[in-house]
Parts: C-alpha cells; structure tokens; sequence
C-alpha cells in the first residue's frame, strides 16, 4: 500500500504539457529551480513496450505560500499528491519540447504550443 502511495505521489498533469509535483521545500532541487526557472526530466523505460519520456526543455514554477494555497484551491487534484502542504511546495512543469524513446521505434519529438 505504500508503495502505491509513493507511486500515485509523483505528480499530476494539468493540461497535457504542464504536470505539478509536490516536494519539501528545502531541498537543492527547489533552490536550482528558484534560481533558474528551468528543468529537465526522464521517466523510467516501460517494461512492456520500452519506451520512456525525456525532456530538457521546461519552464519551472515553485508555488508556494500564499500562491500555494490559491493553487490547491484552483487544482484540487493536487491534493492528492501529499497529506500535508506545511513544509511541501508545488513545482508546476510546463514542457515546451519532449522525446519520446523506444526500443522498437525511432525517437520522437513533441512540440507543445504555450
């Protein structure tokens, strides 16, 4: 059950280019991402079809304080990624540019509108 859990915690999608995680809000990550406002990501390879996401092209937000709760309050499907926001930020992901790998296929390129 708590492996479920964890794994249901990774992140929930908005629209189908901007995705929101939840995370402590001390942590290196975090300050890279105030600093910066970018990101990058891969998903693991799918055992069945050996295909993963990559993308090093992300605009990121942290969302936090008053904002934070304005944002649940807008996106209640956030909830659902922690049991308590005290200590926690959300980081909102808006991807411009992904890669979709496989070990069957050629890689391809998504371009998402802004």
């Amino acid at each position: 059950h708590s492996l479920r859990r964890r794994q249901r915690q990774m992140c929930i999608r908005d629209r189908s280019n901007v995705f929101y995680l939840v995370t402590a809000g001390d942590t290196q990550r975090v300050a890279q991402i105030r600093a910066t406002g970018r990101a990058a990501f891969t998903t693991w390879y799918q055992a069945k079809t050996g295909q993963r996401i990559s993308s090093n092209q992300v605009t990121a937000t942290i969302i936090d304080d008053r904002e934070l709760q304005h944002t649940l309050d807008k996106h209640p499907e956030i909830k659902e990624l922690s049991d308590d926001f005290s200590h926690q930020v959300i980081i909102k992901l808006r991807v411009h540019t992904l890669i979709i790998e496989s070990f069957r296929d050629q890689p391809r390129v998504m371009t998402f509108e802004n």
